[in-house]
Formats: C-alpha cells, structure tokens, sequence
C-alpha cells in the first residue's frame, strides 16, 4: 500500500515530500477490492436518510436510485427480493430512511449503498402506501358516485366474507336473527389478518358475487391497529370490489377506521354491527308499518265506497234510470233540429261565397296587367330605337374628332420630322440629345437616329459655322 503521512506534509526546497517513500505500485483492480474490503470491514450495516433521486427500474427488477442531501449523495441499489416486502411505491424526490452495507462496485470504482431496508421519513410505510393507492385508484375512477350500486330493499340472500371466529360473525348474525330472521345468509369464512388474508378476501368476493341468489355482500372484520387492517387496503381487495356484479358494504373496524375497501365499497358501514342494521330492516318495524298501511287502505276503500254509493242512489233518482225512452226521444228531436238547421246555414253560406265569388272575377278582369303589359312594351321598343339612333351618332362625333387628333398628333410626331430628312444626334448613354456644337468632343461616338433605324459615328472635325453662316471658331483638326 502507498502510505503518505498528511499531518507531517513537509517539502523541501525542490518541493519533493521529505518522508516519502517510493514502493511497488498497485493496479486499479487491486487498488479498488482494497478500498473495497476496507469499507465492507469497517462498515457494517448502516442507517442513512436522504432524498430519492434518479430512480430506476429495468426489467430485471431490481431498483438503481441516488441517495443525496443538500451537499452530497450516493449511489444505492436494492435488490428484487427486498424490494418485493415494500408496502409503499418509492418515488423522485421521496424523503426515506434505508438501512444496508456499503460496498464498491469494481467496474466504476464507485462505493454504493446496498439497501435491505426502506421506509419513508416523517410517516410510517404503511400509511405512505395507503395514500399513495388511494390517490391511484381515486384517479381511475374506482370511487366515483355513479359505479356506486344501489343496496336491495328487502335482500332474502346476504353473502359476508370475514373470519368464522371472530367477532364480527357474531355480531353480524345476532343482529340479523334479531332484526329479520327469515334472511338467509351464507359465509365466506376468510382471514382477515396477515399475508394470506388479502387473497382468501379475493376469493370469497368472487365467489359470491358468481351465485345468482346473493342480492348483498358484506366484507370486514373487528378493530384493530393499522397493521391489522392492512389485508383490506391491498389493491387486489380493492379491484375485487370494483369488478364484483354484486352490492357490497365494507365494515371493516372502528368507526374511526378508513381502509380503501371503504372508498370502493358501494356502501361503507363504520362497524359490523352497523352493516347488519344496514342490509336489513327491522321485521318488527315493517309489520306495524303494513299494519298501519292496510289499514289506513280499508279507511280509504270505506270511503271511497261511500262516496260512490251517494252517487249512485242520486243518480238512480233521475228520470234517465226509470224512463230511458222519454230521455232519448227528446235528444232526437233535438238531433234532428240541429240536422234542418246546419243544412240551412250551410246551404245559405256557400250561395253567399259563390255571389263573393263572381264579383271578385269580375274586379280581376278589369285589373287585368295585359293591357298595360302591351302598352309598356310598345313605349319600351320606341325608346330603344331613339337611343339607337343618339348612340350613332354620338359615335360619329367621336370618331371625327378622333380623326382630328391624330391629324395633329401626325404633325407634331417626330418621326415625321425624321421621316422628311431630319436625324437626331444622341450621345454615347444615347439617353441625352446633342443639340449644340458646344456640346461634341473629336473622337465622341454618337449614334445618328432616323426616321428607319440608327447610325454610329465618330466625330472627326468640329465646325461651329452653319449652312447659312459664318465660323465663329476656328477650325479644330482631327488628332
């Protein structure tokens, strides 16, 4: 090993350590298992607590997370098998307390953490995963008010999955004898307490809700510590209840007690006994209830027979009932009356909608729109002919005078200058016209326009004397 005493760091004047002595080197492996050995020797199991971060979970089940507080971290891995005996779902940023073996992973020569325990800081695992579920399932909708099922009125079949030896039984079925004892009921004898609880709940739950003569569920079992409670906060348990076709009552502990069975339960019943006095109703009650309702029935068929043996005496009274071919005479004669007279009327209003009829022709005709249809036709064809011949004529003036302009545009066009001999001098842009002598340089190229097409020249000589004067310059000879 290479030793280096830091509390005697001195150099000499080369800056080469005093009590340094040179050794043979190790390699890396060597280095690293030493480390190694050294940490696993001197580290036994450890408790830490710290920050979850970059959490992982490959296929292989096992979970790779860093372990950190505000100034340092470390990595952590916990392995498939203790993974497994987590109640609650580790997540990013979770404030935990682990205990494991340090260790060092040789192919990075990083020292790591092996976790065999975990459990959330502040709050106990088990209420962490109770919470955590309970946001889950909240969120897919496994307490909404419209899966809820309503429970029977008067079930005649209940099923109840709970323990055949504890309370609970005893008080479920005393307080059914005792309010409805005609009910039928069949057990579904489960644990309710431990591992194997959650399962055997699972199967009495399908079980019953399979039969067609179960109308109502009841699942629970008496008090106990959060622990206890535990196999009726499992999902399992609570999918079972979702997906069960069957009414279910969740009675599971105090009345202070909440498990998720309670939250998807279609009814949650705050103890056993309350359950039992749910499902049923009180046969003592029900028989004074018929008692009072059959007979508050007889009173009302007493008077209503009453009140219509009144009517019939009165109506026996009348001359209809001991004379029936007088009363049906009299209605003929009056039929037949009606008869006369609804012809009349009818007769009478259709002569008068016929007079209506004829005089309403007779306006019609005399508001006839042909004849001034054919008057507006004829005034319509002498308008168009005299705006024919004003259009004509309109047209020929503006042909003459159209005439005249190009006359006059004919004479002021320059090519017609060209055209009579004249040419125009442009210079070498050919954008500006030269029309001084003053304005040509010896060698300038022009360009000659005529009235059919150009000419390039050079100027050789410049002469300021005109056709018809004298020079006012003297001449200027080519270079």
């Amino acid at each position: 090993m290479i030793m280096f005493d830091h509390d005697q760091n001195r150099y000499d004047s080369m800056g080469s350590p005093l009590d340094f002595q040179r050794q043979q080197p190790l390699t890396v492996t060597q280095l690293t298992r030493s480390i190694k050995n050294t940490l696993e020797r001197n580290f036994g199991s450890v408790w830490v607590q710290g920050e979850i971060s970059n959490l992982a979970l490959p296929r292989s089940g096992h979970m790779y997370f860093t372990l950190k507080d505000d100034q340092t971290q470390i990595r952590a891995v916990m392995f498939r098998s203790a993974l497994r005996g987590l109640k609650f779902t580790p997540e990013e940023g979770l404030e935990i307390i682990v205990s494991g073996n340090i260790t060092v992973y040789e192919s990075r020569g990083e020292y790591q953490i092996i976790v065999s325990f975990m459990e959330p800081k502040g709050k106990g695992a088990l209420q962490l995963a109770f919470e955590q579920l309970k946001a889950k399932l909240a969120a897919e909708g496994l307490f909404a008010p419209q899966h809820k099922k309503p429970l029977p009125p008067f079930p005649r079949t209940i099923g109840i999955v709970t323990s055949s030896t504890g309370a609970a039984i005893h008080d479920l079925l005393n307080i059914l004898e005792r309010r409805f004892s005609n009910v039928r009921v069949l057990l579904f004898p489960t644990k309710v307490q431990g591992k194997e609880a959650a399962p055997e709940i699972v199967e009495g739950i399908v079980t019953l809700g399979r039969r067609d003569d179960i109308d109502v569920i009841i699942i629970g079992r008496g008090g106990g510590s959060i622990e206890d409670l535990w196999p009726f906060n499992e999902e399992i348990v609570a999918r079972a209840i979702y997906a069960c076709p069957v009414p279910i009552i969740s009675a599971v502990g105090h009345e202070t007690d909440f498990t998720i069975a309670d939250f998807v339960a279609d009814v949650r019943a705050p103890t056993p006994s309350a359950a039992a006095e749910l499902v049923v109703r009180n046969k003592d009650d029900l028989i004074n209830q018929l008692r009072a309702v059959d007979q508050f029935l007889i009173n009302a068929i007493r008077q209503k027979v009453d009140f219509y043996w009144t009517r019939l005496q009165a109506l026996v009274q009348r001359p209809l009932y001991y004379e029936p071919e007088r009363y049906f005479y009299q209605k003929q004669l009056g039929l037949d009356e009606l008869r006369n007279r609804l012809g009349h009327t009818v007769g009478q209003q259709v002569a008068d909608w016929s007079a209506s009829f004829t005089v309403q022709a007779q306006k019609l005709a005399l508001m006839s729109p042909i004849h001034t249809i054919d008057l507006a036709q004829s005034e319509l064809s002498d308008r168009s002919s005299r705006l024919f011949e004003v259009l004509q004529r309109g047209l020929e003036r503006r042909k003459q005078d159209f005439r005249h302009v190009v006359a006059k545009l004919e004479t002021l066009s320059p090519l017609g200058q060209l055209a009579r001999g004249y040419s125009i001098v442009l210079g070498p842009d050919q954008d500006s016209v030269i029309k001084r002598v003053a304005d040509l340089q010896i060698d300038q190229h022009l360009r000659l326009q005529f009235h059919d097409g150009q000419a390039c020249c050079a100027v050789e000589q410049i002469n300021q004397t005109t056709l018809w004067g004298k020079n006012h310059e003297k001449e200027k000879n080519d270079i």
